[in-house]
């Protein structure tokens, strides 16, 4: 693929859900290797987006998205977004970070104060349709509180365990 290759705005939204980048070839499904995310960044070109609530405007273009938090997301990824002065939205795993292999709040910090954005992927990363309402009302809840607790900026976004 051409560095100089960009593509057209879509039409709508169009989410690209990525989880783990990885510096060799991938081993599951879910990884990515990160020179064939940096092409993903350079085809998107300016056409990336990043969710609106607030807004009545209709957003086109692509939106690039990443769950769970893995550290990857930090020492990977954040360095190419920033590089092409694109943005994504990170999901969380609230009870994963700073554990081994996941972000931890200083990186999450540093990355929300260069423009990246941050949702809610649960508090415990369950099935939502296996648990009571009570025990889904808290993986909301307490994952958004937080998360707006620790970034002082509102959160607006979940991405849903399990699809």
């Amino acid at each position: 693929m051409s560095s100089s290759v960009l593509c057209s705005p879509p039409s709508h939204l169009v989410p690209l859900v990525m989880h783990k980048l990885v510096e060799d070839m991938p081993v599951d499904w879910e990884d990515i290797n990160h020179s064939i995310f940096e092409n993903i960044v350079k085809f998107v070109g300016p056409h990336w987006t990043v969710f609106e609530p607030h807004t009545n405007s209709k957003k086109n273009g692509w939106c690039l998205t990443f769950d769970d938090g893995c550290s990857s997301d930090y020492e990977i990824a954040f360095p190419i977004l920033h590089n092409y002065k694109a943005s994504a939205i990170f999901f969380l795993i609230i009870e994963k970070i700073g554990q081994k292999d996941y972000l931890n709040w200083s990186q999450i910090v540093e990355m929300h104060q260069y423009g990246m954005t941050f949702g809610s992927h649960s508090l415990s990363h369950q099935s939502m349709t296996r648990l009571s309402k009570k025990q889904v009302i808290q993986e909301f809840s307490r994952s958004k509180c937080i998360l707006e607790e620790k970034l002082g900026a509102e959160v607006v976004s979940f991405s849903y365990p399990y699809g």
